[in-house]
């Protein structure tokens, strides 16, 4: 990505459509969007972080985490809201996480790799009730598809990553509600074993 700049232009309305038209490329898998929305609102991303963190240097790292943030949950947006918003939201949401020095949630990577078999796979707890959610994350009531396992409802939909099969789903546990992302061609086997795995300890 080009060099920040610290101070964003007023976004106006062509700037808003070529947004959305970004954000839903994005959701479509075309990763190449990040560098168009990166280009329209990466300073005015810039100077919201810096606001709320005072340090450039941790502002900087804001809209590093908000773009990785941005990729691995756009499912979450939703074609025809005011794009520009929903980014502008994921970058507020980090900014206070680092400023407040606390993490709305506990979360794992998981990569797998034997022989043909190969998945990865984002396991994230929120411990908050939905309170300080962030954006990246679909809540439960706006999956469509819905299963059960142990006991336990869980609701997912399927989606596609730079051409990769990915899968959303969010399982409620007693303690709080459990996001996973799981990526790759195996990715139906390994959503099968991590629910059960995560409802047999619940």
């Amino acid at each position: 990505m080009k060099k920040m700049h610290e101070r964003g232009k007023r976004m106006a309305p062509a700037d808003g459509e070529k947004i959305e038209w970004l954000l839903r490329a994005l959701r479509h898998g075309n990763a190449d969007a990040l560098d168009g929305i990166y280009a329209l609102l990466g300073g005015r991303m810039l100077a919201l972080a810096r606001g709320i963190v005072r340090n450039r240097a941790d502002a900087e790292d804001v809209v590093s985490e908000s773009f990785l943030k941005l990729a691995r949950g756009i499912g979450g947006y939703r074609p025809g809201t005011n794009g520009c918003a929903f980014v502008m939201r994921i970058v507020r949401n980090t900014a206070y996480d680092l400023q407040n020095g606390e993490d709305v949630l506990l979360s794992v990577h998981v990569e797998y790799v034997r022989g043909l078999t190969r998945w990865r796979a984002d396991v994230s707890f929120d411990l908050t009730e939905g309170a300080m959610l962030p954006e990246e994350f679909i809540p439960f009531g706006e999956l469509s598809a819905e299963g059960s396992v142990n006991g336990y409802v869980y609701r997912y939909d399927d989606r596609s990553w730079n051409g990769e099969p990915v899968t959303d789903v969010c399982l409620t546990l007693s303690a709080g509600e459990c996001y996973l992302t799981v990526m790759g061609q195996q990715r139906e086997e390994a959503l099968g074993v991590f629910l059960a795995l995560l409802t047999e300890q619940a």
